[in-house]
């Protein structure tokens, strides 16, 4: 094979998003100054060219002042290139398909859909440019008619070639972006076909980590079929890479030390070096207070479970993984895929559990007594909140049969906490009417408008203007020197922070974006074109950026914050939603308790309910520890309704 050209500079239209747009923009304009528009191109790549400066000058965003007329243009692009690809034959295509430019490939494939070469190409060509490029075929499977003309030979080539699994996990399991193209499956396939590829891909032994555990995780489906019996196959062959990956030599190492004993605070939190984790928890304070209110009052204010804004520390931040490892790696489209630095802070949590847990037990106190408690005598006794039950069995072992207890008093407790919600009160006989929990997202909320989510498609996209490292904003070029000089952060606040820059600062292809910021009032241009923030504002919607959710219960604290959620309200850029949880702590439960939501949870509700936990006794250990600190979680949650409910009556401490 011929070697194929490498050149970078050539015009490619990328997405919108890309960091690369705007040079690609410039580049376009560069060329279209000195091409000849009326001239035949040259070769392929010339034609390919073309077709990614056409589809430059076709988007809206961008425009090009020294065209004077672009559709008159684009229309001239178009019969360059078209004219090259009618000249494409059985006898010269191998030839040309060697040429192409390594970035051009999947250009070559969607021009040769739209000039209908599908129709004169022989089959047998096809088979050479299967073995000419390997990413061949995940470009033609991009174009339907294509796909669908060369059934039988790419069929055959799937099966053959270890790694069409690949593909297939793209197509049906890969939670795909907005603008990744759609993968075509011939109608040839067969539902055996499927599982010859998974099997021959976890034969594999240069099969990808991420991509045997996309298969493990997939839920089941009739279009792409993963049975039991792969399931355990793909489960056994995960097992044996991790063996190899994760020995005492790995490059990588991630500890969490928590202990009790002497500090001068209540809790000292230390990072000797990143990934690794020490938090000590003073002795003498939490022997001081062994009274039930200050053990729950510790989670929120030791512990951190709960942050002083109400949100569960369990949950999944925006800032928890870089955006650059959001493209590394497979995420299925039922996935949680939780981040190394949110597994990292609820492992914390559960080893901070279980200390204290140890912890009272040395003078007597059992944790799980304090859950009934709760129900029982703090909710009458302070709100009058009447026919709460939960029963604790006495537990000696944290182990399966302490789950099973534990799981079915807390699906109890969720559907009286729903009943009272909704009709005021706790009716045991509507209760025993249907034996079935009450799914998460649906248990209601004592309070009207308690939660604050972003709403709008315009807000959401200015939240990644703001604070994304994917923003077009994070960069400006100073001109009016010799040399320009550029100026880089990691986000397009901390350049308005960190730096003096003015309106003229930008490109073109960033008007749009900056504009954005400026309808949406988040930014104020001077007359001299200096920008500055609307700091109150650019604070909202980093906590929605953040965390995903705010509780305006303690936002409209402030006269100045409250107003600025009303004005987003009226304009519906953010809405309210009213649950015992937050949307991210949905997710998180989900995740956890079962499979509802996404493939790859912990699903123990399931398995204990269901009798199909690990027979290993330091798994039920672990098990049982989240469990209980999802149930602890779920107390904070209900006590902070009625004191947010009943401000008046919020005279306990830990309120």
């Amino acid at each position: 094979m011929a070697d194929r050209e490498n050149k970078y500079d050539r015009v490619k239209a990328y997405d919108r998003n890309d960091w690369s747009f705007g040079l690609n923009v410039s580049r376009a304009e560069k060329l279209l100054q000195k091409l000849s528009l009326d001239e035949p191109v040259k070769n392929v790549n010339d034609a390919i060219e073309a077709y990614n400066v056409g589809k430059i000058l076709s988007n809206p965003d961008v425009e090009i002042k020294s065209i004077k007329n672009s559709k008159e243009v684009q229309e001239k692009l178009k019969k360059q290139y078209f004219r090259f690809f009618n000249q494409i034959t059985n006898t010269n295509m191998v030839e040309i398909y060697e040429a192409i430019n390594i970035r051009y490939l999947d250009d070559f494939w969607s021009l040769f859909e739209k000039s209908n070469k599908y129709k004169i190409i022989d089959e047998s060509i096809i088979r050479q440019l299967l073995d000419c490029e390997n990413r061949t075929i995940y470009y033609i499977l991009q174009n339907r008619n294509t796909t669908q003309s060369y059934g039988k030979c790419l069929r055959e080539y799937m099966l053959a070639a270890e790694k069409s699994a690949e593909i297939l996990i793209r197509k049906y399991i890969e939670k795909k972006p907005p603008t990744q193209p759609t993968i075509n499956i011939p109608d040839t396939f067969t539902g055996d076909d499927y599982k010859t590829i998974l099997n021959k891909y976890i034969d594999y032994p240069g099969a990808n980590l991420n991509y045997l555990r996309a298969i493990f995780n997939a839920p089941n489906s009739g279009e792409f079929p993963i049975d039991e019996h792969i399931r355990l196959k793909v489960k056994k062959r995960i097992e044996d890479i991790e063996k190899k990956i994760f020995d005492p030599n790995s490059a990588i190492h991630t500890s969490i030390t928590i202990g009790i004993g002497k500090t001068r605070n209540p809790v000292d939190t230390e990072y000797s070096v990143p990934l690794n984790l020490k938090i000590i928890y003073s002795e003498s304070w939490l022997k001081k207070y062994l009274d039930f209110p200050t053990i729950l009052n510790n989670f929120i204010y030791l512990v951190g479970l709960i942050d002083l804004d109400g949100r569960c520390i369990l949950t999944e931040y925006a800032t928890d993984k870089p955006s650059f490892l959001k493209f590394i790696g497979v995420r299925g489209k039922k996935e949680y895929q939780m981040s190394l630095v949110q597994h990292m802070r609820i492992n914390a949590m559960v080893s901070s559990l279980a200390a204290y847990r140890d912890f009272l037990q040395n003078f007597h106190v059992r944790l799980e007594d304090v859950i009934p408690w709760f129900f029982k005598e703090y909710l009458k006794n302070e709100f009058q909140a009447e026919g709460f039950l939960f029963g604790v069995p006495t537990i000696i072992d944290a182990d399966a049969d302490s789950s099973i207890q534990l799981l079915t008093q807390f699906d109890r407790v969720l559907k009286e906490f729903h009943y009272y919600a909704s009709d005021g009160t706790i009716n045991q006989e509507l209760m025993e009417m249907s034996s079935n929990p009450v799914p998460i997202k649906a248990i209601s909320s004592l309070l009207k408008d308690k939660y604050l989510y972003a709403n709008s498609p315009e807000i959401k996209y200015t939240m990644v203007q703001l604070f994304s490292d994917q923003s077009d904003l994070t960069i400006i070029a100073k001109k009016g020197q010799s040399d320009e000089k550029y100026t880089y952060e990691e986000n397009f606040v901390s350049l308005i922070k960190k730096h003096q820059v003015f309106d003229q600062d930008f490109e073109n292809y960033q008007r749009g974006a900056l504009q954005l910021l400026k309808k949406k009032n988040v930014i104020e241009i001077a007359s001299n074109g200096l920008i500055k923030l609307n700091k109150i504002k650019c604070s909202i919607l980093w906590e929605l950026y953040e965390y995903g959710v705010i509780n305006a219960y303690y936002y409209n604290r402030n006269p100045r914050r409250k107003q600025c959620i009303e004005n987003m309200i009226a304009t519906e850029d953010v809405r309210y939603e009213n649950t015992l949880f937050s949307i991210p702590e949905q997710n998180i439960l989900n995740y956890i308790l079962n499979k509802s939501q996404y493939s790859d949870g912990t699903d123990l509700r399931n398995k204990y309910i269901h009798g199909t936990y690990s027979l290993d006794r330091n798994t039920q250990y672990n098990d049982y520890l989240m469990i209980l600190l999802i149930v602890i979680v779920t107390v904070l949650k209900i006590n902070e309704e009625f004191c947010l409910k009943h401000p008046e009556e919020n005279f306990i401490e830990w309120c």
